[in-house]
């Protein structure tokens, strides 16, 4: 009868279970970030960028129509 036991001993798993933890962690991390900063940074600092064009637009325009 085969038993399905890890082959590995236990210290040797949980030391891999960690590392493989770790470059999982290290990946999700690296994922997050666009040329070095956090993706949410560069979207914030796109939407302020974009809004205020907008608004200079439309005061531009306004102040052409008076």
């Amino acid at each position: 009868m085969s038993s399905s036991l890890p082959t590995t001993p236990v210290g040797k798993q949980q030391l891999i279970d960690m590392r493989a933890g770790a470059i999982l962690r290290g990946h999700a991390r690296k994922s997050e970030r666009y040329l070095g900063c956090p993706v949410r940074l560069l979207l914030t600092f796109i939407v302020l960028i974009k809004s205020s064009m907008l608004c200079a637009w439309l005061v531009r325009a306004r102040r052409e129509k008076e």
